[in-house]
């Protein structure tokens, strides 16, 4: 995977170490969702980038609540406030 670094301290602080994280076979589908959000972005297609940043996050607190011990619906979904 090749990717742009526009900016060193960024990349070394947040992007590489995020690409490092998700490599954890718990973050599967975590680090799909980002790819697939990274991909989005980088086609310009802002929507259907912060959709998947919105399922990578979302999936990020069913794994720390799986890992805390937290009870959660598993069909629990992040809901837009009203």
């Amino acid at each position: 995977m090749l990717i742009r670094i526009d900016n060193e301290m960024h990349y070394s602080n947040v992007t590489k170490e995020t690409m490092v994280f998700l490599t954890n076979p718990d973050y599967f589908n975590i680090n799909d969702e980002y790819l697939e959000a990274q991909k989005h972005y980088k086609n310009m297609d802002f929507e259907d980038c912060m959709v998947n940043c919105n399922k990578a996050f979302e999936s990020t607190l069913k794994v720390i609540c799986n890992k805390k011990g937290y009870s959660y619906a598993q069909n629990a979904r992040l809901a837009k406030n009203k």
